[in-house]
Parts: C-alpha cells; structure tokens; sequence
C-alpha cells in the first residue's frame, strides 16, 4: 500500500534543462525528486513528450505545476497529444480537455510500472526498459503525421 502524502504544489520546485528546444523538468520536494516532465513544441503546439508523478504524490496538482512550469518557458498553453497513458487521459479530461479525435489510450508506460514490474519485465528476455517507450512514440509520431496528413 502506498502511503498517502500531505503536499502543497506550492513547494514543488524545479531543475530545468533544455536540449535541442525540449524542456526537461524534474519537480523536486525539499530536494527529493518526485515528478518529471519532457516538453517540446510540435507544429505550434506545447505537448509532453512524458511526465510522470510518484504515485504517493498523485491527487495534490504536482503534475499540474509541470505543466504550468512548460507553459510559462514556451510561454503556450500546453494541449493532449494523440498518444496517452490513462492517467494522462484522466489528466486532461479532469482539466476540461478533449481528448483529440482518434486518441490512443495505453495503460501505462515502464516508468509506471512498480519496482516488481520493472524487474519482470527486464528479466523477460528480448525486453528492454526503453522498448516501450520507444514503441510508444513511434506509434505517437505515427498518428500524428496521419492525423496532419488528414488535415491537409
């Protein structure tokens, strides 16, 4: 069972890199690293490439203050891409978002994963942690080609 966490987003700060015009995030907790967030712009729009929350720190708007940190750097309002994770989904939907027409749903991605998991999974042979995400955004650069193709 996890145990439940009394935070005030407020306190979240963050370490910010930029590379190649993508924002990384770490938020951090009194030093302690409990979220993440990658962001690039894309055809004039803000989207997390990946942003993650430790579970324990979920439900208090930390991963709403990534995005506000990305949205005040690119200085746009940050949109759902085609490809998300449920929480992602939940995300969105909670913030009264559409979701785009034709958007893939996955459970989770390796990050979500529990520690157990992980190890399963990278004890299967032929898996490797990167494997699904690198899957992920092969289908994510996909749909969104086919989904600007459409629009042409």
């Amino acid at each position: 069972m996890v145990k439940e966490v009394q935070v005030n987003a407020n306190d979240v700060t963050f370490d910010r890199t930029l590379m190649d015009n993508v924002l990384h995030l770490k938020a951090l907790l009194r030093g302690e690293e409990i979220g993440r967030g990658v962001f690039g712009v894309r055809d004039g729009a803000l989207m997390a490439q990946d942003i993650f929350v430790e579970i324990q720190y979920r439900k208090h708007g930390v991963a709403r203050r990534i995005y506000a940190e990305a949205e005040q750097h690119f200085g746009m309002q940050a949109v759902p891409s085609n490809l998300l994770t449920s929480d992602s989904a939940a995300y969105w939907k909670a913030n009264n978002f559409s979701l785009p027409k034709g958007a893939m749903i996955r459970p989770y991605s390796y990050w979500q994963m529990s520690k157990e998991e992980q190890d399963e999974y990278e004890q299967t042979p032929g898996n490797h942690k990167d494997d699904l995400d690198d899957h992920y955004w092969s289908e994510q650069q996909r749909a969104y080609d086919e989904h600007i193709r459409d629009k042409k």
